[in-house]
């Protein structure tokens, strides 16, 4: 790990998330500095405190959680976790916060997703194998307006600033790969740290950076009238056809599931989605296909009912 750090969880000594938290904030800058932002954590010293029931809500230099157990987000996720796995989402969370948007000035009322989004966003970095089972048909609706939009307009915009922001992210992430992906970042946050960066700042950094023209994904996730929907539209002679329905580039993966109970998994890479709305892959195996889903990071898709074809046998 890059540096030392004082950290320190305030709850009181006998309850159970006391440790659990210790531990989250640990395994948190673990992650903060091999997997993502993969840059040094702008707080030596670091506390989280126990002050609210629900929800938790960042400061700078420390963080409040709500306690949460595993068996209350096995009720809420329907995925069963112990203590140490409840604490961590919501610790990495708002540990977050102290780069986006302490360390570089965002302007968090007006861009709420270059600071929320990219906090939601560092959960997929925990490698926690869950497979939640969320109904997201909310992604859909009219209520869900072009991301640049300013946050504090309108009621439901945390829908783009957690949700659809990270989802951006995540895609974003797959189109460029990991490292080069990691290099725009750390440039943008070298550049625009303490400058309270815009959201054009962070796509010119990008565009730069990467030596990639990326304005049509600019463009598709936080300018234009579009929704998360991807769906199987055929299987014909071995040929998978899948439909971008809504419109946003979004990066997904194929599960073939076999006859024999196993399976394989192939990343697709949102850049089939540039000048096309529909992608087809050949699909070809000796052995029997009982079923073809598309897989979605914590069902980041407005209709889940087209996601998954079951062969006739």
């Amino acid at each position: 790990m890059h540096g030392e750090y004082f950290i320190n969880t305030a709850y009181p000594e006998n309850h159970q998330s006391f440790k659990p938290v210790l531990k989250a904030i640990d395994t948190s800058l673990k992650v903060f500095h091999t997997q993502f932002p993969r840059y040094s954590f702008p707080y030596k010293h670091f506390t989280i405190f126990n002050g609210l029931e629900e929800g938790g809500m960042e400061f700078p230099g420390m963080a409040n959680n709500a306690a949460v157990s595993g068996e209350e987000m096995e009720k809420w996720t329907g995925v069963k976790m112990d203590d140490f796995q409840a604490s961590l989402g919501g610790t990495i969370h708002e540990m977050c916060h102290m780069y986006f948007p302490f360390m570089m000035g965002i302007h968090e009322k007006k861009y709420a997703w270059m600071d929320e989004g990219m906090a939601s966003f560092t959960s997929w970095f925990l490698h926690e194998d869950f497979e939640f089972n969320f109904d997201q048909s909310y992604l859909g609706s009219q209520i869900v307006v072009p991301v640049m939009v300013p946050s504090y307009i309108l009621q439901y915009s945390g829908i783009n600033s957690y949700v659809v922001a990270s989802y951006s992210y995540f895609s974003l992430h797959q189109l460029l790969g990991k490292d080069l992906f990691s290099k725009c970042l750390k440039t943008y946050m070298n550049t625009w740290k303490y400058k309270h960066p815009a959201p054009y700042d962070f796509m010119f950094i990008f565009n730069e950076v990467s030596g990639k023209d990326l304005n049509w994904f600019w463009k598709r996730w936080y300018f234009d009238w579009v929704y998360m929907d991807i769906g199987i539209k055929s299987f014909k002679n071995n040929v998978l056809t899948v439909e971008n329905l809504g419109g946003r580039p979004l990066a997904f993966t194929i599960k073939v599931n076999y006859a024999d109970e196993t399976s394989s998994l192939e990343e697709v890479n949102p850049v089939v989605w540039k000048d096309e709305s529909v992608y087809n892959k050949k699909i070809e195996s000796k052995k029997e296909i009982i079923s073809i889903q598309l897989k979605i990071p914590t069902d980041g898709d407005a209709v889940k009912d087209n996601n998954i074809l079951t062969i006739k046998r």
